[in-house]
């Protein structure tokens, strides 16, 4: 049974967190944006009560609604509540300053969102919100039916006050910040019963809220007047400054029992929803209920944009006490428009009602197939149809359709290939065809499909295709190749080639300072190993990349060669001559051992620079060696300008005999000054 009870409970809480909606509104307010958090029920909004709360100093609707949890009774209690956000977190106290303005503007929000019933706005705040409240609620009697400030009043408000008003005024004993007595809590409230005239006064002692549930006890005094109207002060026994959600049942019972005018009619826009989205090809139907409790409806106004647009009158009192106007609005333009309904009763009051609809532009009709789509054929060929899929139907009569190759233009006829029992204008499918024989010549063909209009009147914007009339099937290894399509076929393919045989080249560990360009090479290898298209274009970006990454590693091949033919000379001299003490204890030959082993470490050999360098340093030690040691040596063989010796430069190519480079004498190498 617990088991039971306690998944019960956590459905109820469930079903309790999705019975309303939350959202952030942020509204204009002369020139300034104000943010406001609004709390609806998930069923109509129309007509309902709203509630207003403005929080504390220093806090914010956050905090507010997370204190006093008032949101959570909408559900049931059927209102709505918005949190307003005061500027750097206070609010001004002024009668005409900009926060009463942003009240008065949040309640026009709240009726043209949401449709509230503006004879039944109520007013909650805390600390300074209910200061702010008092300070200019003598203004404001004409538009708030009940006041229900908490925990905040500052100075004597009576005098301010001259009109009925209904209050209920909540706090505790022990508030530690705006302290009962020091503030005059109680004297304050009587004085504004006592201004006011409300003379028939009671007091409950032991009190408590929220049916009698609540933790906490108090006072509750009340002052009354012949019209009904009241003043209640709750006081209540707690030691703190804050938010309590049991008040908010208290405020709720208050307020919900007051209106402005309570004979005043009741009208809802029933459609269109305020969910609802609408394009300017829609057409809205419009319908306004209207309800009076002590007569009936005269009549129900229906305006858009601040016109007449219809009116509907009535000649006595309904069997079901209820009135309806009915309006076709018909292609509205895109725009945002203003609905308003005006219901006015058998003795000429009126009540208002506006929502706010927009009017976006139709979504455009999508191309869901193209059969062919930017393809190439081969010669000769004689296209019977070019097939197109829209996911609206469109009209058959209307589309113009052409193909374009330079100065030839070919006219193009849309059919749907309907069966014969089907005449009606409009497919989904569309089949353009070309004159019946008609045979393409070479080149790029560019397909025009204009003034495609659906059934919803939305045209569609104009299209283009290209097709290329030529070779398609090309045999890469073509020695010759003269068209569009060989050329690309066969530039591609040699570029492949080309890209593979330096990866082969280069899979030697000497090379693995290349890594860093050949990985990208070999990723394209990998990418382009199957590629075929009929695109030039494509086949053109597929050769520039892999040409542009093959020399990129070819230079670099080429950078390291000429470095590792001058590392060998010097490893050749190091080698040499490392049986001969008087050598190879010198100290130029061990400094050509360390710039050598030093500058061919593969972090000296990343970049280009890099290599230049090592190649520069490696060669200024061997001149330096070679001018000390090893020129003596060259000179004791006699054979320098032998039969037998070759010259070449650092990049492998034969030089004359004055080169500095390297010199080939009987099979060996030798670095020649």
């Amino acid at each position: 049974m617990k088991r039971l009870l306690t998944f019960v409970a956590m459905t109820v809480a469930v079903l309790s967190a999705q019975a309303y909606k939350k959202v952030s509104l942020d509204i204009n307010v002369n020139g300034t944006q104000r943010n406001m958090i609004v709390y609806t029920p998930n069923t109509s909004t129309e007509n309902l009560p709203l509630m207003l709360v403005t929080h504390g100093m220093n806090q914010d609707p956050e905090y507010q609604f997370g204190a006093d949890k008032m949101y959570e009774l909408i559900d049931t209690a059927k209102f709505v509540i918005s949190y307003l956000r005061g500027i750097d977190k206070s609010w001004d106290m002024g009668d005409g300053g900009k926060d009463k303005n942003f009240v008065l503007k949040a309640i026009d929000e709240m009726s043209a969102r949401y449709g509230i019933d503006t004879n039944r706005v109520y007013w909650s705040g805390f600390s300074m919100g209910s200061m702010f409240m008092y300070a200019v609620m003598g203004s404001m009697t004409d538009k708030i039916a009940a006041f229900a400030p908490c925990s905040g009043m500052m100075g004597d408000p009576s005098g301010s006050i001259r009109k009925k008003v209904n209050i209920i005024h909540c706090h505790a004993y022990g508030d530690d910040v705006v302290v009962y007595d020091q503030f005059n809590i109680r004297a304050n409230v009587t004085r504004i019963a006592n201004n006011l005239g409300y003379t028939n006064y009671t007091k409950r002692t032991n009190y408590r809220t929220k049916n009698g549930t609540s933790w906490f006890s108090g006072d509750r005094e009340q002052w009354k007047n012949e019209e009904g109207n009241e003043i209640v002060l709750y006081s209540f026994n707690v030691d703190f400054h804050n938010p309590i959600a049991e008040n908010s049942y208290e405020i709720w019972n208050f307020c919900k029992r007051y209106s402005l005018d309570p004979g005043v009619p009741t009208v809802k826009l029933e459609s269109p929803a305020s969910e609802q989205t609408f394009t300017s090809v829609d057409t809205i139907d419009i319908k306004a209920v209207a309800k009076d409790a002590d007569g009936y409806i005269a009549n129900i106004y229906l305006y858009i944009d601040g016109k007449l647009t219809q009116t509907q009158t009535f000649a006595g009192r309904s069997e079901d006490l209820t009135y309806t106007l009915e309006y076709r609005w018909v292609r509205p333009s895109v725009s945002t428009h203003t609905v308003k309904v005006i219901a006015e009763d058998d003795e000429g009051k009126k009540k208002e009602l506006s929502k706010s609809v927009t009017i976006g532009k139709p979504a455009p009709m999508v191309l869901v197939g193209a059969d062919p789509e930017d393809k190439s054929f081969d010669l000769p060929a004689t296209m019977s149809a070019f097939r197109f899929t829209f996911d609206w139907r469109v009209r058959l009569s209307k589309v113009n359709s052409y193909m374009t190759c330079g100065e030839d233009t070919v006219t193009l006829t849309a059919t749907a290939d309907l069966p014969a029992e089907v005449s009606e204008d409009l497919s989904r499918d569309l089949v353009l065809k070309a004159p019946d024989g008609h045979r393409f010549k070479d080149g790029e063909w560019k397909l025009f499909l204009k003034n495609v209009t659906d059934e919803r009147g939305v045209r569609a914007q104009s299209m283009l295709f290209k097709y290329t009339f030529g070779i398609t099937e090309v045999d890469p290894e073509m020695p010759n190749p003269k068209s569009e399509a060989e050329k690309c076929k066969v530039g591609f393919h040699r570029a492949y080639k080309r890209g593979s045989a330096l990866i082969d080249q280069t899979e030697d560990e000497r090379y693995v300072v290349a890594d860093m360009l050949r990985e990208p090479l070999k990723s394209l290898l990998d990418e382009y190993k199957d590629f075929a298209s009929t695109s030039p274009s494509k086949y053109q970006t597929a050769i520039d990349t892999l040409t542009h990454a093959t020399d990129t590693l070819e230079t670099r091949v080429h950078n390291l060669d000429s470095l590792f033919v001058v590392a060998d000379s010097a490893y050749y001299l190091l080698d040499l001559y490392k049986d001969d003490p008087t050598v190879s204890a010198s100290d130029i030959y061990s400094k050509l051992k360390k710039a050598t082993d030093t500058y061919m470490k593969p972090d000296k050999l990343k970049t280009y620079a890099g290599i230049m360098k090592s190649i520069s340093t490696i060669l200024s030690y061997i001149k330096r060696f070679n001018s000390t040691v090893a020129v003596e040596s060259l000179r004791a063989t006699g054979t320098q300008g032998g039969t037998e010796s070759v010259i070449y430069d650092l990049s492998g190519k034969a030089a004359d005999a004055d080169y500095h480079g390297i010199i080939i004498i009987n099979g060996k190498k030798y670095l020649r000054r």
